[in-house]
């Protein structure tokens, strides 16, 4: 009896260290979370964000998204919820834009950097789905998709070349005002001493250049595609993929 008190007072210790770190303040959606009761997390955050209390308290949003992630990755639950996917995105885009509003005002928030872990999980999650898309060729709605995510990752210039590509390849125009921008941007970042790109968009970014140099040879924009491969070998010099579509298109 002693020890079972004793380690539920160590594990409630442990839930709070954990929350504070985070930054919550609702413990009841935390709580919910941490013992994996995903339907339940995600109908009281849901309900919260349609209650104008919290209209400025991005936690409730993201716990939607991060409830949403896990029931689109469970296989026991997609079907139950098929539009987990398009609200995990969703509510991700909503609380980030009141986060940077109320930090752009100096006012209490929780902390984008301190939800790293989730945050990455939904980039590799959303990334992975929108590129099965890609290979189906349905470019305009990966494109379409990748914009959404711009919206939650707006300084990754990986997920900015994929929303360009995707429109390019779609003929849409704005494609190439979104690769001039993420190639300014790809300069600027590499530029720094020590940067080597996302871990997690990288090798998305790579799948999606070898795409989109092919599409590119074969509709005569074969110097778009040189000019990428170029780009994309010069900053990431390790990669044998790159490597190897440079050869393949310069060589």
């Amino acid at each position: 009896m002693k020890k079972t008190l004793l380690f539920s007072i160590v594990l409630m210790i442990s839930i709070s260290a954990i929350s504070q770190v985070t930054g919550g303040n609702h413990d009841k959606l935390f709580d919910l979370y941490l013992l994996e009761k995903y339907e339940d997390c995600y109908y009281k955050a849901f309900k919260m964000t349609e209650n104008d209390k919290y209209s400025y308290d991005a936690e409730p949003f993201l716990y939607v998204s991060m409830c949403a992630l896990k029931m689109a990755d469970d296989p026991n639950l997609s079907e139950a919820y098929p539009d987990a996917f398009s609200n995990m995105i969703k509510y991700a885009q909503k609380g980030v834009k009141i986060i940077d509003k109320l930090e752009s005002k100096e006012k209490e928030t929780i902390s984008i950097v301190d939800q790293e872990d989730f945050f990455q999980d939904l980039k590799d999650y959303t990334l992975n789905e929108i590129f099965f898309i890609w290979v189906e060729n349905k470019f305009s709605k990966a494109a379409s998709l990748y914009r959404k995510i711009i919206k939650i990752f707006p300084n990754d210039e990986n997920i900015l070349f994929l929303a360009g590509a995707g429109e390019i390849m779609s003929n849409n125009r704005q494609g190439e005002m979104k690769l001039t921008d993420a190639k300014a941007m790809f300069e600027e970042k590499y530029g720094r001493s020590g940067y080597t790109g996302d871990e997690v968009s990288n090798q998305y970014f790579v799948k999606g250049l070898i795409s989109f140099t092919n599409w590119a040879v074969k509709n005569d924009k074969s110097d778009m595609a040189k000019d990428w491969i170029a780009l994309a070998r010069k900053y990431m010099p390790d990669d044998e993929r790159v490597e190897e579509q440079y050869d393949l298109l310069l060589n």
